[in-house]
């Protein structure tokens, strides 16, 4: 049984898919009163108005609040497009009601986000995704993998719809699905062990960035800080992004300076995983794939991390390419110099700031 804070609302990402309809059916049992149930209709495939539909009437008969949101994406969409327009709505539903995301993910999803990530070429931050603590995954925390689910939607009559893409190799994500349903229940223990340890570190990092990022803070254009930084966990929780904020420049020009060591000697596990999946997958990845964490985060790549971290609260996401062109600029650009950013944002690099 799930037993969370009974204050606040839930808000259910619920495709109408086995996992997302398990979800809905353990939390109506347990307080069907301070549920809201989230649809994000992607206009991907013909399905899709079918799936929203049995969800709205599922809704109906257990009397639980429903919100939806079509958006027309098309069938060439990419995953990582559709997900980021489905968490937007979530965030949106979420600021409305003041409640929490949950979602339907579990074990065997994070392995497979996991091996998808190692097969890319990730980085260290590759083998922590959901590592997000605004979106609780109740199956992750109590350590459901898909047998349990299916085991559950069995024994208890649970209706829900089966996407047809998932019998498809026409993803990345479906392809890997397909291979590693024969990797020993060891391996997998030792991914979801590996994920642990790596999404401990990330926070630690992450809340030493928030410390930095604390300290770097300057007055802006206008003489003041902007208001909204005074409550940055509340922007940072309602998915917000702050806007017209300037931070000290000296910290991103010298890899000696002193902030950056307190990452300094941050010890990442290095492992070798065995994926088990075929040889068409293995030679993007290698049969035997290294973590590509670090063994230890340097000073560069700490300002690297710390720079990251502010782009993000702009609202920004910079590749590592990306990243490392930021901070050339911010280290060879004349004063008063602008430096475009994705999504049409732009920066200022003075004489000794940074203005976003």
């Amino acid at each position: 049984m799930f037993c969370y804070n009974q204050s606040v609302k839930k808000i259910l990402a619920v495709s109408g898919g086995v996992d997302s309809m398990v979800l809905l059916e353990k939390f109506v049992r347990a307080e069907p009163e301070n549920i809201v149930v989230a649809h994000f209709n992607h206009g991907t495939r013909a399905s899709a108005d079918l799936d929203e539909r049995f969800v709205f009437y599922r809704c109906q008969e257990l009397g639980v609040s429903f919100e939806t949101r079509k958006i027309l994406l098309g069938e060439g969409a990419s995953e990582e497009l559709a997900r980021q327009k489905r968490y937007d709505f979530l965030y949106h539903v979420a600021n409305k009601y003041d409640g929490e995301i949950y979602t339907a993910h579990h074990l065997d999803d994070l392995i497979e986000s996991v091996a998808i990530n190692l097969i890319r070429g990730t980085g260290w931050r590759g083998l922590t995704p959901f590592s997000d603590n605004r979106i609780r995954r109740p199956f992750i925390e109590m350590g459901f993998y898909k047998t349990d689910i299916l085991r559950f939607a069995a024994e208890n009559k649970v209706l829900f719809r089966e996407d047809p893409t998932n019998s498809t190799d026409d993803y990345l994500r479906n392809r890997v699905r397909t291979r590693l349903l024969n990797m020993p229940i060891s391996e997998k223990e030792r991914l979801v062990e590996l994920y642990k340890k790596q999404t401990a570190i990330r926070r630690e990092v992450e809340e030493i960035c928030e410390s930095i990022f604390n300290s770097l803070l300057m007055k802006n254009s206008s003489g003041e800080i902007n208001k909204e930084v005074d409550s940055l966990r509340e922007v940072y929780m309602k998915n917000r992004t702050l806007s017209n904020f300037r931070i000290r420049k000296n910290f991103f020009m010298n890899k000696n300076g002193s902030p950056e060591r307190k990452m300094n000697g941050m010890n990442f596990e290095k492992t070798t995983v065995n994926l088990g999946i075929d040889s068409e997958l293995d030679s993007e990845a290698g049969s035997e794939l290294d973590s590509k964490v670090d063994s230890e985060l340097d000073s560069e790549k700490a300002i690297e991390e710390v720079l990251r971290n502010v782009c993000e609260k702009f609202g920004v996401s910079l590749t590592r390419v990306q990243l490392k062109d930021f901070l050339r600029a911010i280290r060879t650009y004349g004063t008063n110099k602008k430096f475009n950013l994705p999504k049409d944002k732009m920066t200022v690099i003075g004489r000794d700031f940074i203005e976003f």
